[in-house]
């Protein structure tokens, strides 16, 4: 029977229409090469993975080119789970063992390639087993995991670099997914059968594989295959590749061991194991480094020269793992406008304004990809280190600075409107639900007391706890029907007086401007989860505006919102007036400044002349108790915030927002 038809498909696809890729081995087919991995799959109880993605790379000498399309190796990618079969670093000559035949029997004893097909299964059985089930087995583990290999390297440089910080750490900890992988593979029985022999012969074949390169073996290589054999007790034929040992790497495989120890499935273990694997190897990873510096970038892969500051990783470490520094967890919208006065906004875009809006574009698409309870574990464990918080996040997406701040100020204020949602839910009115057995003890009346009817219906006599029931209270989550949705506009000082040092380890040195940004930021969200939009308008001196128009897109509005110009303070009478007109739905106008503005007449009278009766607006005063305009625009009715405590301004922002929303709301009698 076809193995198509025995193990059937994965995730419910039908059998795929394959492309006539030429593998270059006799008898090994793309047919075999789909047939192997749902023989993997069934092998490890695995019925949820798409197809693979098989390609060939048969230019010699291409490295990963995700521009063309060309990866080379076997890898899974943690974001859409589809492994990545490359069948031009399949090995062309495998040597056999006769502990395999009970495998080789299930082929037809007349077609060819069945080592090749055996050793396909068993890649994709290490993909399965050592990825997808085991470690990270999903991408939020994976940031977890990043951010502890991260904190174990001691060279702090390593942490700023976001490309070495990605190289180093995703090596380390596929290095340990690797190892506790296989390991389970080739010594727990893990899956349907015990594929031990299977899991130690197709090391041994890449590790024969390994040695077909011009470079001498690498540090991380030895010390990886030792690894392995101290943990199997295996002769995997380093011994005819290294004649001598090299000490170093035969302690730090001692020590990986040993880290390892016998809890590896506990994943509770995991952080504080990746951690000292990223220290046990940070050595041996600069000595290959210089090494390979000292070859001459020589590769059966191509060109092995540093690419800006991209880890070159050995042709033995590329072979026996496939590339060991990838991530998958980072892969623009609304009208975004930033110039200086006196641009014309139909003027010709300059290549570097395109080039520019291209880069916020990818990097707005990156941001919007990244699962959001990523970004909250990251901040989690390292809210009180805004430098650590973009070192790995920057490890993760290769994201710009600014644009892991914004990532930053997004978990802040989505983590200070979860407080506030508890305290909400606590404070929530209690209404009936569903139906539970009323036990002597409980309450006899009231809306979660005993149901009399209820209960001598069921059997015609009330047996406490059996046939006597209450209604279980729970909160009422109901938020009425909003008559008009409203619109939020915030116009944001960041003139010098509003300090902002954003990276600084303690809050309080952060800057009022700070305290600004998460106001406007948890406002903004708060806004658009209730159906309104939001504008921006920041500025500072004269000439020092961003504006964003009406949008729900957050990455607009953060980008709008962390425009920091540190000048003078001048309200841009124009764009004021064109945002508050802006839209034809009830508005709140919230103005956030010190106030000390150089023409506040002119601000005053665009703020009567276009705020309607049915709009409202809103002042934060920062550090003042008073200004021409506050005065002015109080007596139009306006709510004027003192702001003394800068940390008060959060709350009366994310107050006066919420207020405007349920000021609008219908309730039941309505």
């Amino acid at each position: 029977m076809p193995l198509f038809e025995k193990y059937g498909t994965s995730s419910k696809q039908k059998k795929p229409k394959l492309e006539n890729l030429a593998t270059g081995i006799e008898g090994f087919t793309e047919e075999d090469i789909i047939q192997a991995f749902r023989h993997a799959c069934w092998d490890l109880y695995v019925s949820n993975l798409p197809d693979p993605k098989i390609i060939n790379n048969a230019e010699k000498g291409k490295e990963d080119d995700p521009r063309k399309h060309i990866p080379r190796g076997f890898a899974i990618d943690t974001k859409t789970w589809q492994i990545r079969f490359n069948v031009q670093d399949m090995p062309k000559k495998i040597e056999g063992e006769s502990n395999l035949e009970r495998y080789l029997s299930e082929y037809d004893k007349k077609s060819k390639g069945k080592e090749h097909k055996l050793l396909a299964r068993s890649l994709f059985q290490h993909e399965c087993g050592a990825h997808f089930t085991q470690v990270p087995s999903d991408a939020v583990t994976e940031a977890i995991l990043i951010d502890s290999a991260i904190k174990g390297f001691t060279d702090p440089n390593i942490a700023k670099n976001k490309h070495l910080a990605a190289d180093y750490s995703f090596l380390a900890m596929n290095i340990m997914g690797d190892l506790i992988g296989d390991t389970l593979l080739a010594r727990k029985s893990y899956g349907r059968d015990d594929f031990s022999d299977l899991t130690v012969w197709r090391t041994k074949e890449f590790v024969r594989e390994a040695r077909n390169t011009p470079q001498k073996p690498s540090m991380i290589w030895q010390t990886l295959v030792s690894s392995y054999e101290k943990l199997w007790q295996e002769d995997l034929g380093l011994n005819d590749v290294v004649q001598k040992r090299n000490p170093v790497t035969e302690k730090a495989a001692e020590d990986l061991v040993k880290v390892l120890g016998n809890d590896y499935r506990n994943r509770d273990t995991w952080e504080d194991k990746v951690r000292k694997f990223a220290a046990i190897l940070e050595p041996i990873i600069k000595q290959d480094v210089q090494d390979m510096q000292q070859q001459g970038g020589k590769s059966r892969y191509g060109d092995q020269k540093q690419s800006g500051n991209n880890l070159p990783i050995p042709d033995d470490v590329q072979t026996q793992m496939g590339n060991p520094t990838e991530s998958k967890i980072g892969s623009g919208k609304g009208k975004y406008k930033k110039y200086r006065k006196g641009e014309g906004s139909g003027a010709k875009e300059s290549k570097q304004s395109h080039d520019r809006n291209e880069s916020q574009s990818e990097a707005d698409q990156i941001a919007d990809s990244i699962d959001e309870r990523i970004i909250d574990e990251i901040y989690q464990r390292n809210k009180k280190s805004p430098g650590k918080f973009a070192g790995t996040m920057g490890a993760l997406t290769k994201l710009e600075p600014d644009d892991l701040l914004r990532l930053m100020y997004r978990a802040r204020a989505r983590e200070l409107l979860m407080s506030i949602n508890e305290l909400e839910n606590q404070r929530a009115e209690k209404v009936p639900a569903y139906q539970t057995p009323w036990n002597i003890g409980d309450p006899i009346m009231g809306k979660g007391g005993l149901e009399i009817i209820p209960s001598v219906m069921s059997s015609g006599k009330p047996i406490p706890g059996i046939t006597t029931f209450k209604r279980k209270m729970t909160s009422s989550n109901y938020k009425g029907k909003l008559k008009a949705i409203p619109d939020i506009f915030i116009a944001i000082d960041s003139s010098g007086s509003m300090s902002w040092s954003p990276m600084s380890d303690n809050p309080e040195q952060r800057g009022e401007y700070d305290k600004a940004i998460l106001a406007a930021e948890a406002a903004s969200l708060y806004s658009i989860k209730n159906g309104g939009k939001v504008a921006i308008l920041n500025f500072s001196g004269e000439s020092n505006v961003t504006e964003q128009y009406y949008t729900s897109d957050m990455n607009s509005i953060e980008r709008a919102i962390m425009s920091y110009y540190g000048g003078g303070t001048v309200v841009p009478i124009d764009e004021t007036y064109k945002l508050i007109k802006g839209t034809k739905n009830p508005l709140l106008t919230c103005l956030i400044s010190d106030c000390m503005i150089s023409n506040d007449n002119q601000a005053t009278e665009v703020f009567h002349k276009a705020i309607t009766e049915h709009d409202k607006l809103a002042v934060f005063l920062i550090h003042s108790d008073s200004s021409n305009l506050s005065n002015s625009v109080a007596g139009r009715g306006a709510n004027i915030y003192k702001i003394k405590r800068i940390d008060d301004l959060i709350g009366l922002i994310i107050g006066e927002v919420r207020k405007e929303y349920e000021d609008v709301k219908e309730n039941d009698a309505d």
